[in-house]
């Protein structure tokens, strides 16, 4: 992103024990907008671009979340987004 900043913060607080949490909307690796295999040729179903990261005692923990996920438990939704399309690519 132009920014420099590879995530975008939607929320911030504290879990149900007061452990740190975030919200983040994630861009996807480089493979992701390029096709690569490994991330379902640019299928969205393959990868989540929410992330809920967690800061336990000693790591971070970070939960892929879908949309729905998002919206049911923090009211959060996401009007739009949208990205090009994955470029053509040959991997051998």
């Amino acid at each position: 992103m132009a920014s420099g900043n590879k995530n975008i913060k939607l929320w911030e607080g504290k879990g149900k024990k007061g452990a740190k949490q975030e919200i983040c909307y994630n861009c996807a690796p480089p493979g992701y907008y390029m096709g690569d295999p490994d991330y379902g040729n640019g299928n969205k179903s393959n990868y989540s671009d929410i992330i809920l990261k967690k800061e336990l005692s000693d790591s971070i923990e970070e939960i892929f979340m879908s949309e729905k996920k998002l919206l049911q438990k923090y009211n959060i939704e996401i009007i739009s987004w949208d990205c090009e399309e994955p470029i053509k690519n040959v991997f051998e």
